[in-house]
């Protein structure tokens, strides 16, 4: 790195700190504040979420806002589903900023459906964990009850089979005693016939 006369003079080393520390001496009326909003916007996580019929999802989570259901977006999500630019903070899940694809530069802050309403004031991270958890505690209900029914599915096939069994041995005492089921049938009727009369 060539160095100029007075940086000799004045014992400046060329290494990465000094050359940063007299760089920021000498443009240091040249940088510029920033905006706290504008670092907040440029932080913000960006994602592709999709539009439905009962809001924008975005990681399991529905939003909504009033600009959205005033362009009938909804509508349009009900007939097909389509994809917009959404920003948000992975901290917060409580709201999300969709971009308006119609007016470049203008977003929408949608906040959660009243469905999802219960993972507010959680990150996303935290909210992810607590639909996988419901979702796998859905598939060990659905598990436990499908086993349920097969179980008493099965006991009551073994009790009909026993059943079944019984009557059929009653059937073959009867049939070795020479009484017909039929006959006892008649002979009844014949019974009840003479009463009456």
């Amino acid at each position: 790195m060539p160095m100029r006369l007075h940086e000799i003079e004045d014992e400046y080393r060329p290494i990465p700190v000094e050359v940063f520390t007299k760089d920021a001496l000498e443009s240091g009326t040249m940088f510029t504040a920033l905006d706290p909003v504008d670092v907040y916007w440029e932080l913000l996580a960006r994602k592709r979420a999709v539009v439905t019929n009962s809001g924008v999802v975005l990681h399991g989570l529905h939003y909504s806002c009033p600009e959205i259901e005033q362009l009938d977006w909804l509508v349009k999500a009900g007939i097909k589903r389509f994809r917009v630019d959404v920003r948000y903070d992975r901290r917060l899940s409580d709201r999300i900023f969709i971009l308006n694809p119609h007016v470049p530069g203008t977003f929408f802050t949608a906040t959660l459906t009243p469905a999802s309403a219960m993972y507010g004031r959680r990150s996303f991270a935290e909210a992810q964990r607590v639909l996988r958890l419901i979702k796998e505690q859905a598939a060990q209900s659905e598990r436990y009850n499908l086993e349920l029914a097969l179980q008493r599915e099965y006991d009551s096939r073994e009790r009909t089979e026993r059943a079944h069994r019984l009557a059929m041995q009653v059937i073959e005492r009867a049939k070795t005693l020479g009484i017909s089921r039929v006959s006892n049938r008649v002979e009844i009727r014949e019974d009840e016939a003479l009463e009456r009369s």
